[in-house]
């Protein structure tokens, strides 16, 4: 499972290497996720939830990010928060 999690935190992190964020604001994002995802793993998704929304605020046009959040939401049966994520993702990226 640990494998998985670094893996997936290497496609996040590649992803956001694509926007114009400072280093410091790329390693913020990345330790955002990461705390995401630890949080998601031990099931407390309100917190994963909390941040992946700090991390979309530093890197908006991640979408890797938002992809993460709509399934956080999905998981709580937030449905309607997950489409308005998706619905903020531009067409060629979904």
């Amino acid at each position: 499972m640990k494998n998985i999690t670094y893996l997936l935190l290497l496609f996040l992190i590649v992803i956001g290497c694509k926007s114009n964020l400072s280093d410091t604001e790329k390693k913020q994002v990345s330790e955002l996720i990461h705390k995401a995802q630890v949080h998601r793993m031990h099931g407390d998704l309100d917190q994963a939830q909390v941040n992946y929304l700090k991390a979309l605020e530093i890197d908006q046009n991640n979408t890797a990010i938002q992809y993460e959040l709509i399934g956080v939401y999905i998981e709580n049966d937030s449905l309607g928060q997950a489409f308005q994520v998706f619905k903020q993702i531009p067409k060629e990226e979904r």
